[in-house]
């Protein structure tokens, strides 16, 4: 029998043996600890939330107490804010502000108070416009003569009186012009009256009121029977002269002319003659007769147009 030997043990070598990978454990914050609140809510999901706060409501409990024992105060106050403002739509647009400054703010604000007044008076433009021209369609150019219109001085100007909006008074320096504006209607055919002195002009009453939207339309004798009339040199007037106006209360209101036209007295275009020469600024426009008189008709031949805007 052989001898037993001891042999040392030897151990195996690791063959295809995976290295161990020791896991680590990220602890994240919680949406509540982010969002500062006190303590945890693990029962409640959104929708839970939202649906116990909609019977808290209906509840004749304060909803305060309701929730005393299930929600934090912090999270409560902000459930109640998120929804009212949901709900309460000034709330909403102000919320949308917040993420500006101040300046940021006005300047936002202030555009759409710019953007709100340029529509209404473009609305109050247009629709004056729109009656103005439904109401010359039906006018004709003013006859100035055949009337024999008076060629004594006026009297005492100075007592002169008008409702306070109304136009009293018109004055071109540039042609010496001091005269008074008398309001003046139509004809039965509808021709716009003219006034009965040379020194006087007419205020056609349907027409715009010193600075308001739309065209003031004035009228003056070209002469009378022998002596020139207020208006004899108004086609003198070119690009840029002041015409003033007075108005009753005696607030005076500067047109500066824009340009200066000759028309057949069969061709005059009444309807450019009561809008404005540019849109959406009030205007004053002039009208007499000139050119060549006929005796037969008693008649001239032109007429003579002078459009004006306000100066602002």
């Amino acid at each position: 029998m052989k001898d037993i030997v001891e042999r040392p043990y030897k151990k195996k070598p690791l063959i295809n043996r995976q290295p161990v990978i020791q896991k680590r454990t990220v602890i994240r914050p919680k949406r509540w600890m982010m969002d500062g609140m006190s303590q945890p809510l693990p029962q409640f999901t959104k929708e839970k939330v939202s649906q116990e706060v909609s019977l808290a409501s209906q509840s004749e409990l304060p909803i305060n107490s309701y929730f005393s024992e299930q929600i934090p105060s912090e999270s409560l106050k902000k459930i109640q804010d998120n929804s009212a403002s949901r709900t309460n739509p000034a709330k909403l647009i102000m919320g949308k502000f917040q993420r500006y400054n101040k300046g940021q703010t006005a300047l936002i604000l202030a555009g759409i108070m710019v953007f709100v007044t340029g529509m209404i008076v473009s609305f109050q433009g247009f629709k004056t416009n729109s009656h103005v021209t439904a109401q010359v369609n039906q006018n004709q150019s003013p006859e100035f003569t055949g009337d024999n219109p008076d060629e004594n001085p006026p009297g005492d100007v100075n007592s002169y009186q008008v409702p306070w909006d109304s136009p009293k008074k018109i004055k071109i320096n540039k042609l010496s012009v001091n005269a008074l504006v008398r309001a003046l209607g139509t004809k039965e055919n509808g021709e716009l009256k003219a006034p009965s002195n040379i020194y006087d002009t007419g205020w056609y009453n349907q027409s715009a009121k010193p600075g308001e939207h739309g065209a003031m339309l004035i009228d003056g004798h070209y002469r009378g029977p022998t002596k020139p009339g207020v208006f004899k040199n108004i086609n003198n007037l070119v690009k840029g002269d002041v015409i003033t106006i007075e108005r009753g209360d005696g607030k005076t209101f500067d047109y500066k002319v824009v340009k200066t036209e000759v028309y057949d007295a069969d061709k005059v275009p009444m309807a450019s003659a009561l809008v404005p020469i540019e849109p959406g600024k009030p205007g004053l426009n002039l009208i007499t007769c000139g050119g060549k008189y006929n005796p037969s008709t008693k008649l001239y031949d032109e007429r003579i147009m002078v459009f004006a805007s306000l100066v602002e």
